[in-house]
């Protein structure tokens, strides 16, 4: 999910922008900071697909000086913020939560190139396969919020544990619609060994009128789409 400051989006609409790009790089303690600005950085490239379900993205950075070339960054988590110089300075907007997939080093343009390969969080929750199956019985009381929480690994709640082996995630719920809550999907709803996270998510949200977004944390933005009138 993206969000602009009322001077970022000001600025954005006037004459002469000059376009900034940041990558914000981390794992544990150790973090990295790259940027595109008009008087120079490291960024050289930058190719961002943002579909519902499909988040990945191409950063080339460059590495005439090698300092690259040292560093290992696979499985670094990614953010990567479009901005602007504002009356306040400069200013980014970030988009969702990306990892660091794969990294090479090569040449491109007679540049010296660090290539790194990033995925986002629904792509990795495709990856995230059930150790097991899930079958309710019919007399099961969680509703629809329930076990999107449980299977995000929610704090509070226990963690499913067909996929309590993977990475844990925060849901914000923005708006519900009447269903979230209450509808009990029971044994209609079961996830088999080797089932994804993700097509477990959908095939809940499908019960309901909400849809899922993710924001630049990685956390799980539950809400109702809005709809312009007539449409």
């Amino acid at each position: 999910m993206r969000t602009l400051t009322s001077t970022l989006e000001a600025a954005q609409q006037s004459s002469g922008v000059k376009a900034l790009v940041r990558l914000a790089l981390s794992l544990g303690e150790t973090s990295y900071t790259y940027y595109a600005k008009p008087t120079g950085g490291r960024i050289f490239e930058v190719t961002h697909t943002l579909k519902p379900f499909n988040h990945k993205a191409t950063v080339m950075l460059k590495n005439a000086d090698n300092v690259l070339s040292g560093i290992d960054l696979k499985g670094y988590d990614a953010v990567i913020g479009w901005g602007t110089i504002t009356s306040n300075g400069e200013e980014y907007s970030d988009d969702p939560l990306l990892m660091v997939r794969t990294q090479g080093l090569y040449s491109a343009q007679g540049k010296s190139i660090c290539d790194l390969n990033l995925i986002g969080v629904p792509n990795l929750l495709v990856e995230d396969r059930a150790s097991a199956s899930y079958i309710p019985v019919s007399s099961d009381t969680k509703t629809v919020k329930d076990l999107i929480r449980e299977i995000a690994g929610d704090t509070g709640v226990t963690m499913l544990a067909c996929y309590n082996h993977c990475r844990t995630y925060t849901v914000v719920f923005d708006s519900e619609d009447a269903l979230l809550d209450t509808y009990i999907p029971a044994d209609s709803f079961r996830i088999y060994i080797n089932g994804s996270r993700l097509a477990a998510i959908r095939r809940l949200l499908d019960y309901t009128k909400c849809m899922i977004k993710w924001d630049s944390s990685g956390n799980w933005h539950i809400l109702v789409p809005k709809t312009r009138r007539g449409l």
